[in-house]
């Protein structure tokens, strides 16, 4: 059980420091493969490791407020898509483009993206699959426009796996 008070201590206990870097390249790969070559949108690398930060330190309170020894994957991929989401990494630099909607998207597409490829989903397949297509827009309009708390967004990932890898 963490024994640390401070989100500098919790950021620096070895488990959580070797969790938050592991989000981290895994964001960064998921960024570079799937929205890399998008001219419009560039990924702030401190954003991302703040937000990635941030939800560690709700895993913690989770952890020690709920008594819980390890929390499960849809748990915690919950928590990094609300900071995902809140903290904003990705960000438009340019005036004029394209296609508005999916750079004025990209977060919460970039978040499920990250969330998907943890869960062993791949988000092309998901995101082209017309079977899931209004379940897809649903969670990035939900994402966007509405507050999530993490607990029902781990519970709609559970749901989510479980149907895709039916």
């Amino acid at each position: 059980m963490p024994t640390a008070y401070t989100s500098f201590d919790i950021l620096n206990d070895p488990d959580f420091r070797d969790g938050i870097i592991a989000h981290f390249i895994l964001a960064s790969r998921v960024y570079k493969k799937y929205l890399g070559r998008w001219e419009h949108v560039r990924l702030n690398e401190q954003i991302l490791f703040e937000a990635i930060g941030s939800c560690y330190c709700d895993i913690y309170r989770l952890r020690v407020f709920r008594n819980i020894r390890q929390e499960d994957v849809h748990k915690r991929s919950a928590f990094l898509l609300k900071w995902i989401c809140k903290f904003r990494p990705i960000q438009v630099v340019v005036d004029r483009f394209i296609d508005k909607t999916t750079a004025l998207l990209a977060n919460e597409i970039f978040a499920m993206e990250v969330v998907l490829t943890i869960l062993n989903i791949n988000p092309d397949e998901f995101f082209r699959n017309r079977r899931y297509e209004n379940y897809a827009r649903n969670m990035v309009y939900l994402l966007r426009f509405h507050s999530c708390e993490a607990e029902q967004l781990a519970s709609e990932l559970f749901l989510l796996e479980q149907i895709v890898k039916k």
